[in-house]
């Protein structure tokens, strides 16, 4: 590319004879020091002199990129040179056609061993894994989707659940029903779960009111333990009006 007619501040277009960071000596000793772009790649100069390095790029032309082999001569005939010693020792060209005899040996799946009948039958697995729950998995119970959960939390669902999903119990309840109607199938699977639950909770109370029963009728013998009104009625008969306390005070007193 030849020098650009137009050119702006930060024009960063590689042209032929384009310098950068170049130094000069002295008007005595034309030949300077830094990076020339010479038949569309960078050549770096030293006192007027091609050191050897070149790059394509300008981002070649950093300190940093020094450290490449590949920008010297010394560094592309040592790579060439290892190159050399590799393909003599059975690598390059040699390890490309082991690997392509590899892809065509087949793998060493289970299925492939299974099928050959390599495996034991006692190694199998007889039952199949449970499927982990997700955040938008429902609740086999309620319906609604579980959400973010701890792993402990999770396992102890997953445990619960044992492999039911909410879809799998409105089928199972639709079927054993036989409600016959497919539009309220989750709503009638729902409102068994609540009746079920009443009726649990019905069961509860009432063994809860027999044992209660039971430890009073301990305590306070056969009826269990009578209500405040019936407490404070034979404690107003057992007291004695007060003047009869005066009586016989004053009986004493006498006395």
């Amino acid at each position: 590319m030849a020098e650009p007619k137009k050119r702006w501040f930060g024009d960063f277009r590689a042209y032929e004879g384009k310098k950068i960071g170049w130094t000069q000596k002295s008007k005595q000793n034309p030949g300077g020091t830094g990076w020339k772009y010479e038949g569309g790649k960078w050549v770096q100069y030293k006192n007027g002199k091609k050191t050897g390095r070149t790059t394509k790029n300008r981002l070649g032309t950093t300190a940093i990129s020094a450290l490449d082999p590949k920008q010297t001569e010394k560094g592309r005939l040592k790579i060439a040179q290892k190159q050399k010693e590799k393909q003599s020792k059975g690598g390059g060209a040699a390890n490309a056609a082991t690997r392509t005899t590899n892809k065509s040996k087949p793998k060493a799946t289970w299925k492939a061993m299974d099928k050959a009948g390599v495996l034991d039958k006692k190694t199998k697995k007889t039952t199949k894994p449970t499927s982990k729950s997700t955040v938008h998995t429902r609740h086999y119970k309620t319906g609604k989707a579980l959400g973010v959960m701890t792993r402990s939390q999770r396992r102890a669902y997953d445990k619960e659940a044992a492999g039911r999903t909410f879809e799998s119990e409105v089928a199972k309840h639709e079927k054993s029903s036989g409600h016959g109607k497919a539009h309220l199938r989750e709503t009638k699977y729902k409102a068994s779960l609540r009746k079920s639950n009443k009726n649990k909770l019905k069961t509860q109370q009432a063994a809860l009111k027999a044992g209660k029963i039971e430890r009073e009728e301990q305590e306070w013998g056969p009826g269990g333990q009578p209500s405040a009104s019936k407490q404070l009625a034979r404690m107003k008969k057992k007291k004695k009006p007060w003047h009869s306390y005066l009586k016989t005070n004053l009986g004493h007193s006498l006395l």
